[in-house]
């Protein structure tokens, strides 16, 4: 990140030390109150006319709600739907994390948000790789990086990682092939990735992780973007081409 002090350099160094070792870690205040106050606004604008979007429109998705059966809940890609985040998308800061964590340079993958309105329910257990696997890239090409729009807590489902899993894959949930058997993580105790608003959350694609529901009043916003190495510059096409609903 152009501009940083020896501190930032050594926050960043030990965020990377902490992805490698625990499969996940979080990097503070990477932006500015005022950036994230545009990222709400957006959101905010989002949100309103997820609704009146078409229904046949695979870019959408729905997630259980405590007190409806559903509520459209996800954008995947959401940079077909806003310039803002678009833009967002190759901003230097993000470049330049991702070339860490990868070891090369970056390209997007793929990116999502994630709107978890008060009282939408989580993701039970899993790792994101095995939905992935089919592009045939290594897992450690892969790199997600977790944006949060407004704090996450406890209280309204931030993600939960079992530090230390990430480095194979894990056996699958009888009913979903691409999910974590709940014995898998027996015997090792979750960590909650709690975020602040403009925190960016390092997540390696094997690291165990799930959320639980938003308890909350208010919303829990999420912005991702997935990164892989340039050499794959296709992956993005070739994983929406055959999963057009997302993962």
């Amino acid at each position: 990140m152009s501009g940083r002090t020896p501190s930032d350099e050594g926050r960043v160094a030990e965020a990377m030390r902490r992805y490698h070792e625990e499969g996940f870690a979080v990097l503070p205040s990477v932006f500015a109150p005022g950036e994230v106050d545009r990222w709400k606004q957006e959101c905010d604008r989002l949100a309103g006319v997820i609704a009146g979007i078409d229904p046949a429109d695979s870019r959408i998705q729905s997630r259980g709600h405590r007190q409806e059966v559903t509520v459209r809940d996800r954008y995947d890609p959401v940079t077909d739907f806003s310039p803002l985040f678009r833009t967002l998308a190759s901003d230097p800061r993000l470049e330049t994390i991702a070339e860490r964590v990868l070891g090369g340079a970056p390209v997007r993958f793929k990116d999502r948000l994630i709107l978890k309105s008060s009282g939408t329910t989580g993701y039970g257990l899993h790792q994101d790789w095995p939905y992935w696997e089919f592009l045939g890239i290594p897992p450690d090409e892969f790199a997600s990086l977790l944006l949060s729009v407004d704090g996450t807590d406890a209280t309204n489902g931030a993600i939960e990682v079992f530090p230390g899993l990430h480095r194979s894959e894990l056996p699958a949930a009888a009913d979903e092939p691409r999910d974590l058997d709940p014995s898998a993580v027996e015997g090792h105790p979750a960590r909650l990735a709690a975020t602040k608003a403009g925190d960016v959350l390092l997540l390696h694609p094997m690291a165990p992780h799930r959320s639980g529901p938003n308890l909350s009043g208010g919303s829990r916003r999420i912005l991702t973007y997935m990164f892989t190495l340039s050499r794959h510059a296709d992956a993005g096409s070739r994983y929406y081409a055959a999963i057009p609903s997302g993962g």
